[in-house]
């Protein structure tokens, strides 16, 4: 049985959080390429924490950024993909995929370099979307398993939708004998 104190560091995934920094360490699925074939390519996701936006520009790159705009704070999960990001659909705010303000229509005076948000790097490997939300610096390759570039066979990706518990709970559980016995039995 774990402390509050110990659970609370084991479990807190945000922003400058003991397990958050070492989560962030690595790349993330974030998605499935598949889910970006149409006209409207955005998404949000909660990783980490983090409440983001997931989108495809209409130069077929992929971004990830916080999800707020931050002129108004309306959701970019509505806003317009174009070739260097996305536009924000309230007031026109271009937001470029290294999270840098690029145009501000109506202002009278813009102020684009005082403007910048929170956004990841975002790689496709296998038909999957890979974010990375660590220090820039530190920024690992992204691992180039088997199963993500043999082309010798079939893949097949399902996304669960967001469960209701911490990580920890998640990876506890997949060892879990007794769980797996009692709970999933029928399935063998």
């Amino acid at each position: 049985m774990l402390s509050t104190e110990d659970n609370e560091l084991l479990t807190r995934v945000g922003p400058g959080t003991p397990m958050g920094r070492l989560l962030r360490s690595y790349w993330h699925p974030v998605g499935l390429a598949e889910e970006f074939a149409g006209e409207w390519d955005t998404k949000p996701v909660r990783v980490l924490g983090e409440d983001l936006v997931l989108f495809r520009a209409t130069s077929g790159q992929y971004g990830l950024m916080q999800e707020a705009c931050p002129h108004r704070g309306v959701s970019l999960r509505y806003g317009y993909p174009e070739a260097s990001g996305i536009r924000c659909a309230y007031h026109g705010w271009l937001l470029g995929l290294d999270g840098t303000c690029r145009e501000q229509p109506f202002e009278p005076v813009p102020f684009t370099h005082k403007v910048r948000v929170t956004s990841y790097p975002v790689r496709e490997l296998g038909g999957l979307l890979f974010a990375y939300l660590g220090d820039p610096e530190r920024q690992p390759g992204l691992p180039h398993w088997d199963i993500l570039v043999r082309d010798d066979g079939r893949r097949h990706f399902e996304f669960q939708d967001d469960l209701r518990c911490n990580w920890l709970q998640v990876q506890e559980n997949a060892v879990d004998v007794t769980h797996t016995f009692y709970l999933h039995a029928e399935m063998f």
